[in-house]
């Protein structure tokens, strides 16, 4: 049996053609732009955003004001570092990773939600979405990152919205024992349900994000702070400091003693 080929209609030629005009409009004003700048400082007015533009290596190129001054550097000083430079190893490493795939792949990778520094300077959760930055002749050259964080993002975004009342009470309880049927409760679902939501928004379930955000926050208080391991342990939520000790290391990729040494600089700044 042959299969029949629908005919090409007049319209769908006519369609085509238009898109293929507009396409090379696009093409035609573009090319006449000597320098992407004007965009780039666009951003600087964005209010809650921080933007960079990293090369093919990973290193920063460019960053906006509110980028610029999460990191505390001056914008002549921020080409050719990277991220190894203002964040934890672990951390730094994730970001890295996260380039490379949308640099091998040249896809976008959208709404990933991962650790960044807050206002207080302190690793909190953001949103973030990266792109790929191709050449004239089409080559993939670097990337545009884009950061919000979890604050600006929960009202505008259903996944965070749905999830808001379980991340605010997780926040504002870190140092106390949080059950999933707690949370769950709160935000009118099923623990199953929860569950789904939070691999969905997070890509972690409800006890990983209850657990990294502790081990976040734990961090902070390790470098910041001359308070005993075990002390820190207690505060937020570990059973003793052998099982803080074994998530820290899973999370981290170091024990609670060697990260503190590694990033005691902190403390004196």
């Amino acid at each position: 049996m042959i299969a029949r080929i629908a005919p090409v209609s007049q319209s769908d030629i006519s369609q085509d053609s238009a898109r293929l005009k507009r396409a090379a409009l696009r093409r035609k004003f573009l090319s006449r732009i000597d320098s992407i700048e004007p965009f780039l400082q666009m951003f600087n007015q964005l209010p809650g955003i921080h933007f960079c533009v990293k090369d093919a290596k990973s290193r920063l190129i460019w960053g906006n004001q509110a980028l610029l001054q999460r990191l505390r550097i001056a914008e002549d000083d921020i080409p050719g570092t990277t991220d190894e430079q203002y964040f934890p190893a672990h951390v730094a490493e994730k970001f890295v990773r996260d380039d490379q795939q949308v640099l091998v792949t040249g896809q976008p990778l959208l709404n990933r939600v991962g650790v960044w520094y807050n206002d207080q300077h302190i690793l909190d959760w953001f949103v973030k979405n990266k792109f790929p930055l191709r050449s004239s002749n089409g080559k993939i050259i670097g990337l545009i990152v884009l950061l919000q964080s979890y604050e600006g993002m929960r009202h505008a975004h259903t996944p965070f919205r749905e999830l808001s009342r379980a991340i605010d009470y997780i926040r504002d309880h870190l140092r106390e024992r949080i059950s999933v049927e707690e949370l769950a409760k709160l935000c009118g679902f099923s623990s199953r349900h929860l569950h789904r939501k939070f691999l969905q928004a997070f890509g972690l379930s409800v006890q990983e994000f209850l657990t990294k955000t502790r081990i976040h926050a734990a961090g902070d208080s390790l470098i910041r702070t001359n308070r005993s391991i075990s002390e820190i342990a207690l505060d937020f939520g570990f059973y003793d400091q052998s099982s803080f000790t074994q998530q820290f290391r899973h999370n981290t990729g170091f024990t609670p003693r060697k990260y503190r040494k590694l990033h005691s600089i902190s403390i004196a700044e």
